[in-house]
């Protein structure tokens, strides 16, 4: 919800600093119309669950109470920094460089997770995980590999 709502937060900033040379580039303009579109996708989904759930949600009975509010708005700016993050990541880096990142990132929290918490998956869990790890790794470098071809034409 909160990424939802920072989205177009960050299109608007994104707009007002349209006037520099560099952010006039195309891929400013996709990363835009990306973060316009995704939020214009997401809010039926978010609207149509808010709504059929709003009794629920009436009834909850800690929306009043002060440790709710904190944890829940602290929620909701960590998502939407999250979200911030992101774009502001792919517009000063490139999208292979987020790409990167992000895997590294996943393979990182679940060596921790395991770590922390112990395996206690099946051998065909961890070979899944250990799958779509190398899967990211290798999607990573061929991604890279391309971009590295396009720069040197």
């Amino acid at each position: 919800m909160s990424a939802t709502g920072s989205r177009p937060l960050h299109a608007c900033y994104r707009r007002s600093t349209w006037s520099s040379p560099r952010a006039q580039s195309t891929h400013d303009h996709y990363l835009l119309w990306g973060c316009c579109t995704t939020t214009l996708l997401s809010l039926p989904p978010l609207l149509l669950a808010t709504l059929c759930e709003w009794r629920d949600l009436a009834s909850y009975p800690h929306w009043l109470e002060r440790s709710f509010l904190a944890i829940f708005i602290a929620n909701l700016a960590t998502g939407a920094a999250l979200s911030f993050t992101l774009f502001y990541c792919t517009l000063i880096n490139s999208p292979v460089t987020t790409l990167i990142v992000g895997n590294a990132k996943a393979i990182a929290t679940t060596a921790l997770g395991f770590a922390i918490f112990g395996s206690r998956l099946s051998s065909l869990g961890l070979f899944g995980i250990g799958l779509n790890t190398a899967g990211g790794v290798a999607y990573s470098i061929a991604k890279h590999s391309e971009s590295q071809r396009l720069v040197t034409k």
